[in-house]
Parts: C-alpha cells; sequence; structure tokens
C-alpha cells in the first residue's frame, strides 16, 4: 500500500508514534479547537482520537478511511456518520482499565482517610489534626457501580475480594454481574451506598443522570465518584449537594468543560476532590493506548478487520471502496 497520511489529534507515546511513523506519514494537530481539527482533517486519510471531534468533521475530511480512539468512550467520535459513510471506527476497551481501577481505588482511600487534609495541616505544623479529622475503614463498607464494563467490573472485583467491600451493581446491557456484586437499580445504588462511582457511556440516556432527585436520596456520609464523563453529572446539582452538606463529598476526574476553569465553582469546595482527567494516564496504560490504537488503524488500512471494530455495519462497504 502506498504512504497514507495519518492524522493525531493529540500527541501519542514515542513507541507508538514510532510504528506509525514507519508505514505513513503522520501529522499532529497543532491544537484541539474545532476549526483546527477541521483544516488538519482535510489531507487525513486516518485520524487517531484523544480529543472530542467536532460532530461535522466527516464533512471536511473527504478522504479519510478511518477513526480509531486512543482510548475507549466513542463520545468523541461521531460513529453514526461514519457508519453511514462507510468508515470503521474501533477503540481499545481494555488499555486503561487497570489505570482507572486504581485511580479510583485511590480516590476512595483519600476521601475515607483524608490523606489531602491530614498532608496539607501537617505541614502547617498542626499535628493535632489527626485527633480532629474522622476516617474509616473501607471493609464492610457498600461501593455502588453504576456500569458494569471492564473498569466497573474490575472495580467490583477488586473491593469485594481484595477489602471485604459490599458492591451493588447496575449496568441494563450486563447478561452477569462478576461474583460477589448484587444487582441494583440506579436508585437503590445511591439510597444504600457510602461511595457511588460512574463508570457509564455518555449517551441521551446517561447525560445528567445524577441530578437533584438522585443526590438527595444518597446518605449525608456518602461520597459520589465521576471518572467517566463530566456530563453524566449535573455540576450546579453537585455544587449544591456539596455545598449544602447533602453529601459527606465527591472526587471528580472529568468535568463540563477541560480543562477545568480556574475560576470554576468546583475550585472553592473544600469537600470536593478533584484531578485533571487523568484515571487513564500511567506510564504502561499510555503505552498500551498508544500502541494498541496503532495496531487497529494499521489493520483497518491493510484491509484487516480490527480486533475492536464497534460499527460491523461501516466493513463491507470499507471493504468494497478499498479492497480493490
Amino acid at each position: 500500500m502506498s504512504q497514507l497520511t495519518v492524522m493525531l489529534t493529540n500527541p501519542i507515546h514515542p513507541k507508538a508514534l514510532a510504528m506509525l511513523d514507519a508505514r505513513h506519514r503522520v501529522v499532529t494537530s497543532p491544537d484541539t479547537s474545532a476549526d483546527t481539527l477541521r483544516k488538519v482533517a482535510q489531507e487525513a486519510d486516518a485520524i487517531l482520537v484523544r480529543t472530542l471531534l467536532p460532530g461535522d468533521i466527516l464533512d471536511h475530511a473527504p478522504r479519510v478511511r478511518t477513526m480509531v480512539r486512543h482510548g475507549v468512550g466513542l463520545d468523541f467520535i461521531p460513529v453514526d456518520e461514519a457508519t453511514k459513510r462507510g468508515v470503521p471506527v474501533a477503540n481499545v476497551p481494555g488499555a486503561n482499565t487497570l489505570a482507572v481501577v486504581e485511580h479510583v481505588l485511590g480516590l476512595m482511600l483519600l476521601m475515607a482517610r483524608q490523606y489531602h487534609r491530614l498532608d496539607q495541616l501537617t505541614r502547617q505544623g498542626d499535628w493535632e489534626c489527626r485527633n480532629r479529622l474522622t476516617s474509616f475503614e473501607l471493609k464492610g463498607e457498600t461501593l455502588g457501580i453504576l456500569g458494569m464494563g471492564r473498569i466497573g467490573c474490575g472495580l467490583a472485583t477488586l473491593c469485594n475480594h481484595g477489602l471485604g467491600m459490599k458492591v451493588l451493581g447496575y449496568d441494563p446491557f450486563a447478561k452477569d454481574m462478576p461474583e460477589g456484586v448484587r444487582p441494583a437499580s440506579v436508585e437503590e445504588i445511591f439510597q444504600q451506598s457510602r461511595f457511588v462511582s460512574l463508570h457509564v457511556p455518555l449517551t441521551a440516556d446517561t447525560k445528567n443522570l445524577v441530578d437533584n432527585r438522585l443526590l438527595a436520596t444518597m446518605r449525608p456520609e456518602a461520597y459520589l465518584i465521576n471518572a467517566c464523563r463530566g456530563a453524566v453529572v449535573v455540576e450546579e446539582d453537585l455544587i449544591q449537594a456539596l455545598n449544602d452538606k447533602i453529601i459527606a463529598g465527591a472526587a471528580l476526574d472529568v468535568f463540563n468543560q477541560e480543562p477545568l476553569p480556574s475560576d470554576h465553582p468546583f475550585m472553592k469546595i473544600p469537600n470536593l476532590v478533584i484531578t485533571p482527567h487523568s484515571a487513564a494516564l500511567t506510564d504502561g496504560s499510555i503505552v498500551r493506548m498508544g500502541t494498541e490504537s496503532v495496531a487497529e488503524l494499521l489493520s483497518i488500512l491493510d484491509l484487516q478487520k480490527p480486533v475492536n471494530l464497534v460499527n460491523p455495519d461501516a466493513w463491507p462497504a470499507y471493504v468494497a471502496k478499498y479492497g480493490k
């Protein structure tokens, strides 16, 4: 096959870049604004996606044959439009599972033991903070998980078998729950859990799912964790719940607007832990996401069906067009 042009929305790990650069011409977008992405995509034959693409990207990218997600979330790609045009889309759903699971567990431990506050106060010379700040153990506490995909199941298994936590799980598409997980409704999870962790894809059904109604049903000593997509939570409602002490606290890795503006109300809420959409970004997961997504992209360009093809209806048209 002759050399094609592959567009990167963001830089990727050098190991993954070398794999791609050995086969095709690589162009990295200078920034991730919608207009810049549209402009760079005009000459692209394929796109490796690490940021939200504008919904009309394919109107500006007449040569694009495929789009591959450097990660899991497909809300970054207009999959339905790609399918209509015979453009295969793939992702790498297992590459960052362990990283996100460990990140969420770390947030649970942080909030349970208040490590961040203990560190801050101790640095200020307040040794007696150890007697004022309350903490609790995770064993015996209830964890409720919305979304029992790879990450949700991994978190459930770790917390149930490793820490002795009770686990409730909700997923309308899951055929079976992992051992030790009791199926529950969304309402039951919010009412009964000490921790509620969100791991659902962003869809029309999950957008703004967590609102005042659900937050009001949580236990006053409960915590909310969101490491999936910011729009799953109504941010204004969460701000109110935290400020009014409806719940004990929350930890967020994702937001409606990213990067999070420096003047956002979240910045001033003491019972909120925020991280910069970094749950998936360990050294190992970055290598895996990069190399696995490049491998999928190269397979598609070589007319070989990828391991994680998310729109199989596009494949026959793709093969018919480029397999001549």
